[in-house]
């Protein structure tokens, strides 16, 4: 149940927030651009972070590497709560982002190490479903605290939560290590290894344009609705709330099919979908730029078709690496968030508010994730 709680987190520590923006860059008098790259600077050190703690924790006690950024993770928030300037906050968010890498590749990592074999598919099948619970839940949370106490508060909130799964961490946890004494030489050649294959490499790049079809409706249309439609947070997060549960159910639609059909027909079916709906999107962007609630209904749609897709695609990812399962998680986490974190930078700098480069930019993440998707499925194929 702990490593559950902090998977919440993963998603959730940028979402919660997310309907905070505008306020933010009024408070620090910056554009939009400024605010969005604390999420780029979280996913970068998210993503970066995994290569420094894949050592320790194969080396220490998995636990006490929880307890050390469970408490890295709420001072920073506290930080970013009490930040009077933006670089204050970048450097509250980067801390965050550190923290959240070592959380994530242990929870991935502890199950394997005290579950039996059908405990950790159990186990997964949350982690997955939680997973975008918190990017579905936390815009509509956090738009309700905004309203209520402030921008501030949010990352208040954070503490807290990170302060209760400290609690039970620190009770409930084992106190597992790693399952075997790694060397740097060993990790790096594998590392090696792991990066020099076109097809995985491939694979997270395709995850990563399904990561961002999911962030980037919560960054992009946080500014769009509520300064250009003149929308208020809490509506901002009923529309988010409904496209996060649309990934959530594209997964589930997912786990139905596992063993029902081919599920690369199926992901390439979702693919055409997503993109004929991102073409209506752009077309829609140019006609009726205020009709916000086809808009959402079309991104929620292109959202559920991601949930397929992602599914699909991580499987097809990690059954390369089997025999280096822990450096190729680090790798996958790693990678597709920092590719991530360049598309989202990319659409910051190329958004401006406007619903048809946002859209626009939604037909070129399918398309790319059709590509890479297909490659690293072929490769796998002939392997």
């Amino acid at each position: 149940m702990t490593l559950l709680a902090l998977v919440f987190l993963f998603q959730g520590t940028s979402d919660l927030y997310s309907a905070s923006m505008p306020e933010m860059a009024e408070y620090f008098g910056k554009g939009s651009f400024s605010i969005q790259l604390t999420i780029t600077l979280f996913l970068v050190f998210y993503g970066l972070g995994q290569f420094v703690w894949v050592y320790f924790s194969e080396r220490y006690s998995r636990k006490t590497i929880f307890l050390i950024n469970i408490v890295l993770f709420a001072l920073s928030s506290l930080m970013a709560s009490q930040a009077t300037s933006l670089p204050v906050l970048y450097a509250a968010r980067a801390l965050q982002g550190i923290a959240i890498s070592a959380l994530n590749l242990n929870a991935k990592a502890m199950p394997l190490e005290i579950f039996s074999a059908k405990d950790v598919k159990i186990f997964f099948s949350y982690f997955a479903l939680l997973w975008g619970a918190g990017g579905t839940l936390a815009p509509w949370m956090g738009a309700y605290v905004q309203q209520a106490f402030g921008w501030r508060m949010n990352f208040v909130a954070l503490a807290v939560y990170a302060a209760v799964c400290l609690i039970f961490a620190a009770t409930s946890l084992p106190d597992a290590r790693g399952t075997r004494d790694v060397r740097l030489g060993t990790l790096a050649r594998d590392f090696l290894v792991v990066l020099g294959n076109g097809g995985f490499v491939s694979g997270v790049v395709a995850q990563a344009c399904t990561l961002s079809l999911f962030l980037a409706y919560n960054y992009f249309m946080s500014f769009y609705l509520q300064d250009k439609l003149h929308y208020g947070p809490v509506q901002f997060g009923y529309f988010s709330f409904c496209t996060g549960i649309s990934f959530v159910a594209g997964c589930l639609l997912f786990r139905y099919y596992v063993a029902r059909r081919d599920l690369n027909k199926l992901s390439l079916a979702c693919g055409a979908v997503a993109l004929a709906l991102a073409i209506v999107l752009s077309l829609l962007s140019v006609l009726k730029p205020d009709a916000i609630h086809v808009i959402t209904l079309l991104v929620s749609l292109i959202i559920f078709c991601s949930g397929v897709m992602a599914s699909e695609n991580i499987g097809i990812t990690m059954l390369y690496f089997t025999d280096k399962a822990s450096v190729a998680s680090c790798l996958h986490t790693a990678l597709h968030f920092v590719v991530a974190s360049i598309l989202m930078y990319v659409l910051g700098l190329f958004s401006s508010h406007s619903l048809l480069s946002f859209s626009g930019f939604y037909v070129a993440l399918i398309l790319l994730f059709v590509a890479t998707n297909q490659y690293c499925y072929r490769r796998r194929l002939m392997t």
